[in-house]
């Protein structure tokens, strides 16, 4: 059984407005370990949420920590958006898109659940579900028939609610909002040096541009050595 914890992340440069998606992979064998080790780190930087942590050496010892409980992550970047109702309909895509790599990443027999960041998703997904329920942090919906999350042959692995929480209750979110900002700022640059975001099917450009993107590489799910497309997707 594996959990996917997503965040998202948004920016506008030079009246370019992008919004970012990633989704934190952890194995629920590892997930209260994993937990509890990032726990002890941030209390060793005297931190109470990973936003806090500055640092490239700090930043390479949590990529060492995710590493040895084997994390992946996956990233989807909406790119050029000109309206509300263009966001609203590559935001669906984007979704799809993580959600479908999950599981496809996941084996055969396996099952998943799904984590959104309560902040920033909960009232576009959880307001077409039954009644939430509320405990210990966790809001959770009943996934409505016909939710865009029913993806045909992967609808009997997906656990049937849609879970929320804030990143304060989880270290997993904390790590894809630190993800999601190492995007941002590799972004932001390759805008500046650019002009534009074009970065379709040249995704692995960006690692020229973020320093601490670079740091975060062994993370991103990968094929044939590269993240671009696969573990960072740059959509529309």
């Amino acid at each position: 059984m594996k959990i996917i914890f997503i965040d998202e992340s948004s920016n506008k440069v030079n009246y370019l407005e992008y919004f970012i998606l990633t989704g934190v992979i952890v194995d629920c064998d590892v997930l209260f370990d994993f937990e509890a080790e990032i726990e002890k780190f941030k209390k060793k930087l005297t931190i109470r949420n990973l936003k806090d942590m500055r640092g490239q050496e700090n930043t390479k010892e949590l990529v060492s920590i995710s590493k040895n409980y084997g994390i992946k992550s996956i990233s989807v970047i909406l790119g050029n958006i000109s309206s509300k109702k263009q966001l609203r309909e590559k935001y669906k895509e984007a979704l799809d898109l993580i959600v479908e790599r999950f599981f496809l990443y996941l084996k055969p027999t396996n099952h998943g659940f799904i984590f959104f960041d309560s902040t920033t998703l909960q009232n576009e997904i959880g307001k077409n579900g039954t009644t939430m329920i509320k405990e210990r942090g966790v809001s959770m919906y009943s996934r409505p028939r016909g939710c865009f999350l029913d993806l045909g042959e992967f609808k009997e692995l997906i656990y049937p609610s849609i879970l929320f929480t804030d990143d304060q209750s989880s270290n997993s979110l904390q790590l894809a909002d630190r993800l999601c900002k190492a995007i941002n700022g590799a972004l932001k640059d390759s805008i500046l040096n650019v002009g534009d975001l074009k970065l379709k099917n040249k995704e692995d450009d960006l690692l020229s541009y973020g320093k601490y993107l670079n740091l975060y590489y062994d993370l991103f799910m990968n094929k044939n050595g590269k993240i671009g497309g696969y573990g960072i997707k740059f959509w529309n």
